[in-house]
């Protein structure tokens, strides 16, 4: 018998029935990829890795720490977290960054201020497309 699991996403504010966007099923059997570096700007280049990304260090460039996420990021690189973990960090004053692991389409950041995107970041576009769904979840203005 083959039990099949799907994660879902909470990122804010769950109590009782989870909400979010659910990681793409197969995501458990991902082997891990090599530890890299990978330029923010990159990251799209990647297209679906093939692999867990986990551990794996976005660095961000000295032009994209320009936005006003530059008070979210500490010392210019962030880990990526597990598959289905979500990693958030914000400067108190409206800034903040969002990164999620999503298995096999890859990683997804987004920038956003005071509530809307401000840039959006993916290794492919069903990481794209999966990070545009879980901001409008949250109420993340995408326009």
């Amino acid at each position: 018998m083959c039990a099949l699991a799907a994660i879902t996403l909470c990122l804010t504010g769950c109590h009782g029935t989870p909400r979010g966007v659910s990681v793409p099923l197969g995501a458990d059997k991902l082997v891990p990829c090599a530890a890299a570096h990978i330029p923010i700007n990159e990251l799209a280049s990647m297209g679906d890795p093939g692999c867990d990304l986990t551990g794996s260090i976005l660095t961000f460039a000295d032009e994209t720490m320009t936005l006003p996420l530059s008070a979210a990021v500490t010392g210019g690189a962030v880990t990526v977290p597990g598959v289905g973990a979500v990693f958030s960090q914000g400067d108190g004053r409206g800034h903040e960054l969002l990164i999620v692991n999503w298995g096999i389409p890859g990683v997804g950041v987004a920038a956003i201020e005071n509530g809307r995107l401000v840039k959006l970041w993916g290794s492919s576009d069903a990481a794209l497309d999966l990070q545009r769904q879980q901001l409008a979840v949250e109420g993340i203005s995408v326009d």
